[in-house]
């Protein structure tokens, strides 16, 4: 008898698999501990099963991910990711859920079930669900950053580079838009931020469906329906179309005066306006368009009528907004202005006696604007002193596009997205609103204050 206790023992100990498959749990995890010999990787499956039988998720979590993810066939063994992954999930641990799920999906262990928890969790639309694609949300993501580092424009890039790079933790991969061909051998599982030449975009159409951070305000070619793609414009075009929707449909007015001034962005901007308007049949009454801030004088107010405006439009793109607001605020007082995302960033320049405009964007405060604006001046201090010049429009872009990748990013690409999804906008310091949900939503300053009205995209919410 004694001699059959020792083989028995001696049996349980070397194949300690038999007492998992025989419900032994806590004996089979006893004889794991036990024996150093069992320490091999083929092991852990059944490690993790067995603390997952007895409840204790913790356990389990930590063995699974000891488990190589070049062998799904392991982390699928008797259904472990598919269980792992639905009490991750019920726990609210949707990231983890979204990796075990997808070990699942590998595993080919209920792979249909898979997709559509992924797909729902993630926000990812079932037919952009392919291999490919799922492939890229559970790889470890690469950063790279798609600008011009030669010729005529060498000093955007390098400029946009030094400013992603003075905050930002991790690493970026620097690329030449004029590199075709390195451009289109970008690896799927990337991220990829730029381009700024609107001809570049053409060279990354096999990156559309993966993340990209477009910096550039031109929307020709932009994989405009792409839930993987995030703007801080939400496309100047987008804007506009925006601005004109919630002037004619929410203000109910349509005698409109454009006030700007000759700098590209405000140049770009009219066009785009004025494309808007037209699309729904409407022109604007005035283009009021000067050199410069001291141009605009009592000779142009003296040319407009100002029963002919109803509502004036100040885009807040250009560095001399500002003037122009005052300006027109001063010989035209009572008319409202209407604006971008742009005067987010110039709003404490402004006296709040002054102030009566709308914005489109995301949720923020003033104190959110203010401590925005102190990230400016001590960034633009800082970034002086190491690099002997102080940053232009550009640079403050690359520092919103620092804090933004600082915010979300992760070890992998899935966890980006998610981190994206949670931000649901950003505002930077630059006064750039990145927003990654659909809509915009309607902030109204009056005296100083941020008010939100209660409509979207120009209706009414329901």
């Amino acid at each position: 008898m004694f001699i059959l206790i020792i083989l028995f023992t001696f049996w349980g100990n070397s194949n300690p698999i038999k007492l998992y498959k025989e419900g032994k749990y806590r004996e089979f995890i006893k004889a794991f501990y036990s024996e150093p010999k069992f320490g091999s990787e083929k092991y852990f499956p059944y490690v993790a099963l067995s603390y997952l039988n007895l409840g204790e998720l913790d356990s389990a979590w930590a063995y699974y991910k000891r488990i190589p993810g070049e062998k799904p066939e392991f982390r699928a063994l008797d259904g472990l990711s598919y269980r792992i992954a639905e009490e991750l999930r019920k726990k609210g641990l949707i990231k983890e859920a979204l990796e075990a799920y997808y070990y699942s999906y590998l595993g080919k262990y209920n792979p249909e079930e898979c997709v559509k928890y992924i797909c729902f969790l993630s926000g990812i639309p079932k037919e952009l669900a392919t291999d490919s694609t799922l492939k890229f949300l559970f790889a470890k993501n690469k950063i790279y950053l798609v600008a011009p580092f030669s010729g005529e424009y060498s000093d955007i890039g390098e400029e946009l580079y030094n400013s992603i790079s003075f905050y930002f933790e991790g690493s970026i991969i620097r690329l030449d838009e004029e590199d075709r061909e390195k451009l289109s051998k970008i690896p799927e599982n990337s991220i990829v931020i730029g381009p700024i030449k609107k001809s570049t975009s053409r060279y990354l159409d096999s990156l559309y469906k993966f993340p990209i951070l477009w910096i550039s305000p031109f929307t020709e070619n932009i994989p405009m329906k792409s839930v993987l793609f995030y703007s801080p414009y939400k496309t100047l075009m987008e804007e506009c179309d925006f601005l004109v929707s919630f002037i004619l449909d929410t203000l109910h007015v349509s005698k409109v005066a454009l006030v700007r001034d000759t700098s590209y962005l405000e140049e770009l901007f009219a066009s785009y306006f004025k494309t808007s308007m037209a699309k729904r049949g409407k022109f604007l009454a005035y283009d009021i368009c000067v050199t410069g801030p001291m141009e605009f004088d009592s000779t142009i107010a003296m040319e407009v009528d100002s029963q002919n405006i109803e509502v004036a439009v100040i885009s807040g793109l250009s560095k001399n907004s500002y003037f122009l607001y005052s300006a027109f605020r001063t010989m035209f007082p009572g008319k409202p202005i209407v604006g971008t995302f742009a005067w987010l960033s110039k709003m404490e320049q402004i006296p709040k006696y002054m102030l009566d405009l709308i914005v489109s964007g995301v949720p923020i405060t003033i104190g959110q604007i203010l401590r925005n604006s102190e990230i400016r001046e001590k960034f633009t201090k800082e970034y002086g002193y190491k690099f002997g010049y102080f940053p232009s429009e550009v640079g403050l872009t690359g520092l919103d596009i620092s804090l933004l990748l600082n915010e979300v990013s992760d070890t992998n690409n899935i966890g980006t997205l998610l981190n994206l999804m949670r931000l649901s906008g950003y505002v930077g310091p630059s006064g750039a609103v990145y927003k990654f949900s659909g809509g915009f939503l309607i902030y109204e300053i009056v005296k100083g204050e941020l008010i939100k009205r209660e409509e979207q995209d120009g209706r009414e919410e329901n």
